[in-house]
């Protein structure tokens, strides 16, 4: 919403409050799609490259459980996970988000990596 008033380009968006409106929606913004809650911060509640009206349903669900205002359904563009912080319309700070991921090995990383609850990721020997 920022970024248009800037003249930042913007994916397709669509504000909804209902379930109801959850197909009519996605068919305006385009399958992948993006579910967020506008009222928030550091992607709480964000669920993106959805695909299927049941996963929409779902993650509309989880927006909700974090607002009851109502929730951003945008257009899913495959770009750097970038965080932007603008503050009296001008750009503060400006990061660069990068997925965690394991390096390494010649087998899949789920087989190289053991999660016990509880204690931190160690690598499989």
């Amino acid at each position: 919403m920022v970024f248009s008033e800037f003249a930042f380009p913007t994916p397709n968006y669509h504000f909804v409050s209902q379930t109801a409106e959850l197909p009519t929606t996605a068919k305006l913004v385009g399958w992948p799609c993006v579910v967020k809650p506008v009222s928030l911060e550091e992607g709480k509640g964000v669920t993106a490259g959805i695909q299927t009206i049941c996963r929409l349903e779902a993650a509309f669900a989880l927006a909700r459980r974090h607002t009851n205002e109502p929730v951003m359904i945008e257009a899913f563009v495959p770009v750097d996970d970038c965080r932007l912080t603008i503050i009296d319309g001008r750009v503060f700070a400006a990061a660069r988000r990068q997925p965690s991921s394991v390096i390494g090995g010649k087998s899949p990383a789920p087989a190289r990596v053991s999660i016990k609850p509880g204690t931190a990721i160690a690598p499989v020997e």
